[in-house]
């Protein structure tokens, strides 16, 4: 998404979903964290650092067929889940202030030894990842309806591509773009996840103006 699309969908198309603040604090901590929707889900509070606004980011929850049957289970320890401490920004760190009053201990499931997550259902689980794309298409698709607009499909794993993106037109160091995004190379960074907008090529051009006259 781009920054008009991201402020629409933050401002108007959550609106279109009666647990809209709800879903306004998982995707915009998916957004400043950049991280996986499996890494997200798998979020507990031990996790979570509040006086150094660190989040630590070591494994995921996945909800797949294991054994014969759908369940729940961790990836932590695999290529992808990369351990990493990742510093929050304050709107990040407002987010997890929120969640921090609305959290209930005791009430979470133990999945693979993790247990306390951040984001979990009434009963207790962890999130389930087809539910939160399922909701996602619901609320553009009745936003698109209700203001008669375009605006793209989108599903989880956007909001880690636009993360990766916003931290690049910020100017990220490319080595700490690659810590914060969990790959141990910048290949994939800048082949799939950072995006290239016409506004950020300007913007990069322009500074071309700013040197002195050889």
């Amino acid at each position: 998404m781009s920054p008009d699309e991201q402020a629409v969908f933050f401002q108007e198309v959550l609106k279109c979903n009666r647990y809209g603040k709800k879903y306004d604090l998982i995707f915009r901590v998916m957004l400043g964290l950049a991280c996986r929707v499996s890494e997200l889900i798998g979020l507990t509070w031990q996790d979570v650092d509040m006086k150094e606004r660190v989040v630590t980011i070591d494994h995921g929850i996945v909800y797949r067929k294991k054994n014969g049957k759908c369940q729940f289970f961790a990836t932590s320890g695999t290529s992808k889940n990369v351990k990493r401490k990742i510093p929050m920004t304050e709107d990040v760190y407002n987010c997890f202030l929120k969640l921090e009053t609305e959290r209930v201990a005791g009430k979470s499931k133990v999945i693979d030894g993790y247990t306390d997550f951040v984001f979990m259902t009434s009963s207790g689980t962890p999130l389930y990842p087809a539910n939160l794309n399922k909701a996602l298409t619901q609320m553009v698709e009745k936003y698109k309806k209700e203001a008669n607009v375009d605006f793209p499909g989108i599903s989880n794993h956007i909001f880690r591509h636009s993360g990766c993106t916003n931290m690049a037109e910020s100017e990220i160091e490319p080595n700490v773009l690659m810590h914060v995004m969990g790959h141990r190379n910048l290949k994939m960074i800048m082949k799939v996840y950072d995006t290239v907008r016409f506004d950020r090529i300007r913007k990069q051009m322009e500074k071309m103006d700013k040197r002195s006259a050889i």
